[in-house]
């Protein structure tokens, strides 16, 4: 395909979001206000199929992270201002402002920031030498290892097995601080073998079968979250490696994406039968304005819509700013302060329910500077997308596509948690960082050994 100039295409999509989109989300406020909340949701519902049509036509990448974020940020804000359970309330003003400052101020600056990319051209396809091949694969299996050991070690210390036990939120309880870290490490396994794999003139699974050791650690990182009875990090690891295939292959193949959707679904409700969890318990938990919504609609919908409504009780119930202390809580977590200063963190969360405690991206960013932290912080979060997005398409180490296939998930799952302010992404990220350097010194020790 001949490249296209588009020097003012983007200044226009802009434009259009910002105007548009503040209108869209004044009139989605309107209409709330005076209890019409299909009607408010349809409204921000046209604006995200608009907005990502455009943004589409622009990036032609269905994992670009602009693209990503805007579908999903505020499709998860239409499909709360449904309002279908009695848990939700009516937003406040500033809650609505903050949603809409959160998507503008990360559009604006990776719109910016993405405004020298004047043409748009057929990307390169993916391909990975041999000397990175041959790291790879000692990385996949030494993972593996390590997961495997630090869940037995965490099975004999703690006594029992998700599993295995017949408690509620038995996945709760088995945690040993700082090793479960490393016992979640599967979550990289199958987006390696991905990488590993790719081949565009051979298909994963033809390849998969040339290479019993790969496939035997695949096998082994699906079953573990299986094990631990924990449906987050099988999401997670399904999203990870179907993220991870889109962009090396730049593909935008409908039927796997809906495989990764029937993995999860399945995957979800078998977890949430080891998990103990009755239909009558959640629905008693859900209180569903029409009780006759069958659960799995309920399910996923309250997971998604409650989120922003713990964030409107946030914006309620918050007595005072903590200029920081949510958001550094990594740092307070992995070096250990937490045990010497429990009291230093800031630990009252404001949500609807006591048993729904999930909340957005934005929520510690709110929590400790107000409507001004949502802005700066999306702003940031718009540039290192960026940057990240940038780099990847550029060097040939996998691990920036590892780095761009987690930052794609905590986008597409911007209404589930403040993924920065986890210590657990760090750790993934410092993971990913050091599988960067071991790539390279693995080439460069190849590169001698030929020599």
């Amino acid at each position: 395909m001949e490249s296209i100039k588009k020097p003012l295409y983007l200044v226009k999509i802009l434009s259009f979001i910002i105007i548009i989109g503040a209108f869209s989300y004044y009139i989605s406020y309107l209409f709330a206000s005076d209890d019409l909340f299909l009607l408010s949701s349809i409204v921000l519902i046209v604006f995200t199929i608009i907005n990502s049509l455009l943004l589409f036509k622009r990036f032609r990448d269905i994992t670009n992270p602009l693209f990503l974020f805007s579908i999903f940020w505020n499709l998860g804000v239409s499909v709360s201002a449904l309002k279908l359970s009695k848990l939700q309330t009516k937003w406040e003003v500033l809650t609505w402002i903050c949603f809409y400052v959160a998507y503008i101020g990360f559009v604006i600056i990776y719109a910016l920031l993405s405004q020298k990319e004047e043409t748009i051209t057929d990307c390169k396809p993916f391909s990975i030498t041999q000397e990175y091949k041959t790291g790879l694969k000692k990385v996949i299996v030494m993972l593996t290892i390590i997961s495997v050991v630090s869940i037995l070690i965490e099975w004999i210390l703690i006594g029992f097995l998700p599993i295995l036990s017949s408690k509620p939120h038995a996945y709760s309880y088995f945690h040993i601080s700082g090793l479960h870290y490393f016992s979640l490490l599967f979550v990289f396994v199958p987006s390696l073998a991905i990488i590993d794999l790719y081949d565009n003139n051979l298909s994963i699974i033809k390849s998969l079968t040339k290479d019993k050791v790969i496939l035997a650690c695949i096998i082994i990182s699906f079953v573990l979250p299986v094990i631990l009875v924990s449906r987050y990090e099988l999401i997670f690891l399904v999203l990870f490696a179907l993220m991870t295939y889109l962009i090396i292959s730049k593909s935008r193949n409908l039927k796997l994406i809906i495989m990764s959707v029937v993995i999860i679904s399945i995957g979800w409700i078998i977890m949430t039968y080891f998990r103990h969890h009755s239909i009558s318990y959640l629905n008693e938990i859900f209180e569903m304005k029409n009780p006759n919504i069958p659960i799995f609609i309920t399910q996923p919908y309250i997971y998604i819509a409650n989120n922003f409504d713990n964030f409107n009780q946030l914006v309620k119930h918050l007595p005072e700013f903590t200029f920081g202390k949510r958001m550094i809580f990594p740092i307070y977590a992995l070096s250990g302060m937490k045990f010497l200063y429990p009291a230093f963190y800031p630990g009252t969360i404001y949500v609807t329910k006591e048993e729904l405690t999930t909340v957005t991206l934005f929520y510690d960013a709110y929590y400790d500077f107000g409507l001004i932290g949502v802005g700066v912080f999306s702003c940031i979060s718009g540039g290192i997308s960026k940057l990240i997005h940038a780099i990847s398409n550029k060097k040939q180490n996998p691990a920036f596509i590892l780095l761009l296939a987690q930052l794609n998930i905590y986008l597409v799952l911007s209404f589930f948690t403040t993924w920065f302010s986890n210590p657990t992404t760090w750790f993934n990220i410092v993971i990913t960082l050091l599988i960067y350097l071991y790539l390279e010194y693995n080439k460069k020790r190849g590169k001698r050994n030929e020599v």
